[in-house]
């Protein structure tokens, strides 16, 4: 496409309209027109004179054709100009972005799904001192299946600034340190055997790793989850968008205990309908190196 110049035309109706077609014929002076009558009568009477009169002389009639052919190229100019400059418009209109798709029935969205800041910042410092202080707790665990049974056991969480091992069901892994370990039951001989691998990342790495991720489901058009404080302290996190086996499910509720910063409890509801149900027992803050040699000797069923 060709472009003009946009200062090349003027506000002016002039700079592109034609020219009246009156000011395009030329009109021929009353001099001339007394010549020409007078030529123009014979010794028969008037009739002739009448007729040339009323007959247009063929210089009017080149004239006026002249005229309209002008206004017709100059009405062509004035809307193909037109037509280039709305083009240009039409090329360098910026793109708008798509705007984000609202929530709806099918992603499970929550009425006003937009963040609620203070709440989320809230769950991340009381999630930061959970994962960073010495503890020792012992839980019991809860699985409500939809046919109405339910999977119980024992589960023991032991916590250093740089180690972190949890027990259940004759299962321990975790780190310890540098290393990350694995310990299993053998059932044919009801041995218990630990591995321990060295690990790329130290535990500065590990924890950093694991906030930013968490971190992530807070924030975003909708957010993963939607924080909510409840009036007895503990935090609800809502799952507003349409993801199969969300690490949270599609409703959580964590309570931690104020003085040690323990997970006090924590529910989880599944998209399946399946609810984990997770209860502190015993809550402790002293903890030695003796305290992971036992569990790594000793499984918790």
């Amino acid at each position: 496409m060709t472009h003009m110049d946009p200062s090349a035309a003027s506000n002016d109706p002039s700079s592109t309209a034609p020219v009246a077609v009156e000011d395009r014929v030329e009109k021929p002076d009353a001099g001339e027109h007394a010549q020409t009558d007078g030529a123009g009568v014979d010794a028969a009477g008037g009739d002739h004179e009448s007729a040339d009169q009323e007959r247009p002389d063929d210089e009017s009639v080149a004239g006026l054709v002249i005229g309209l052919v002008g206004l017709v190229v100059g009405i062509v100019v004035m809307f193909g100009a037109l037509s280039l400059f709305a083009g240009d418009d039409d090329a360098t209109e910026p793109e708008v972005g798509l705007p984000e798709p609202a929530l709806s029935e099918e992603n499970l969205g929550v009425a006003g799904a937009e963040q609620d800041v203070e709440a989320a910042r809230a769950f991340l410092d009381a999630w930061r001192r959970f994962r960073t202080n010495d503890m020792l707790v012992v839980s019991t665990f809860e699985r409500r299946q939809t046919n109405g049974e339910t999977l119980e056991s024992t589960s023991v969480l032991l916590q250093t600034a740089d180690s972190r091992i949890t027990s259940r069901l004759g299962n321990v892994e975790g780190f310890r340190g540098n290393s990350r370990v694995t310990c299993a039951s053998n059932l044919e001989d009801r041995s218990f055997e630990c591995q321990e691998i060295p690990s790329q990342q130290t535990p500065e790495d590990r924890l950093a790793t694991e906030f930013a991720n968490l971190s992530e489901y807070f924030t975003g058009v909708p957010p993963f989850y939607r924080v909510r404080t409840l009036e007895t302290g503990c935090f609800e996190l809502v799952l507003t968008r349409n993801i199969i086996g969300a690490e949270y499910g599609r409703l959580s509720v964590f309570c931690f205990d104020p003085a040690s910063g323990a997970m006090r409890s924590a529910e989880t509801t599944f998209d399946t309908g399946v609810v984990d149900v997770t209860t502190a027992v015993q809550i402790e803050t002293a903890v030695s190196e003796a305290d992971f040699d036992r569990m790594l000797t000793s499984p918790v069923n």
